[in-house]
């Protein structure tokens, strides 16, 4: 399959009946919607993905549980607790399905780390 650059695209395009630029032309306008939808996200979001020098914050929706995988088969889950009325505190949920142990090491007053421990 060769791909086309931007210009070789419009030519062709140039070359069909209207309604196909028409058409065309309304799903370029449907797809930049809904991606702008989409980067925007949930409006009531208290969980976000930090893209660090990327872009911005992307939302993920409200007390959203996000997954890491520590290989193929084992995960931790993160759960937001803030907004759920029949926890006490707010914070932070940690489950592991690793087979291993994971422990909490405390590095600095704003900072632990959870690592696996490989016995």
């Amino acid at each position: 399959m060769k791909y086309l650059s931007p210009e070789e695209k419009e030519a062709r395009l140039a070359k069909m009946p209207e309604w196909v630029g028409r058409e065309i032309a309304t799903l370029r306008r449907d797809v930049e919607h809904l991606e702008a939808k989409l980067a925007a996200g949930p409006e009531d979001s208290n969980v976000f993905l930090y893209n660090y020098s990327v872009g911005p914050d992307q939302p993920l929706g409200r007390d959203v549980t996000v997954r890491f995988y520590l290989d193929k088969y084992d995960y931790v889950d993160i759960h937001h607790t803030r907004s759920r009325d029949f926890v006490p505190i707010k914070g932070l949920e940690i489950m592991s399905s690793a087979r291993n142990t994971l422990v909490l090491q405390p590095c600095s007053s704003n900072l632990v780390v959870l690592r696996e421990i490989h016995e």
